[in-house]
């Protein structure tokens, strides 16, 4: 009786094992080997880690851009502001200028070569400078024949 048991257990087993070993084989074709899915989990991990790496980079780019449209945008109104300042500035010398034009006598070169340091001035011409002097206190008005050296 007991090898009628054991002839029993041994053939539910083997029926269980057939069971099994179809379930497992229909799972297969669904699935892949049981090594295939461990790689392609593995694959689809590491692809998550990468796209997660990609997603902390775009931050900390889109992060940096508006920090440099920031800085821009005040560098822009700061030259905005300069440049209507310079043309305002620009327009009130203009005004000076076309005044001034009008207001100002006409130029007379012996007065304003007068003005220049004598140190400046040529030689003949300090010389010829003078000549006038001593000229206008020895009260002559003679000229002099000769020309200044």
């Amino acid at each position: 009786m007991e090898s009628a048991k054991c002839i029993e257990a041994e053939a539910a087993a083997r029926t269980q094992v057939a069971q099994l070993q179809r379930q497992l084989e229909s799972r297969q074709n669904i699935y892949g080997q049981s090594g295939d899915v461990l790689k392609q989990l593995e694959e689809k991990d590491s692809e998550i880690k990468k796209l997660q790496l990609q997603v902390v980079q775009h931050a900390q780019a889109e992060t940096a851009l508006y920090t440099e449209l920031e800085r821009l945008s005040t560098a822009w109104e700061a030259l905005d502001k300069e440049v209507k300042t310079k043309m305002l500035d620009s327009a009130a010398v203009e005004d000076r200028l076309s005044k001034s034009a009008i207001e100002v006598p006409f130029f007379d070169p012996p007065t304003e070569t007068r003005l220049i340091p004598v140190h400046l001035r040529s030689p003949e011409s300090q010389i010829g400078e003078q000549i006038l002097l001593c000229d206008a206190r020895q009260g002559s008005n003679r000229k002099r024949a000769e020309e200044p050296r």
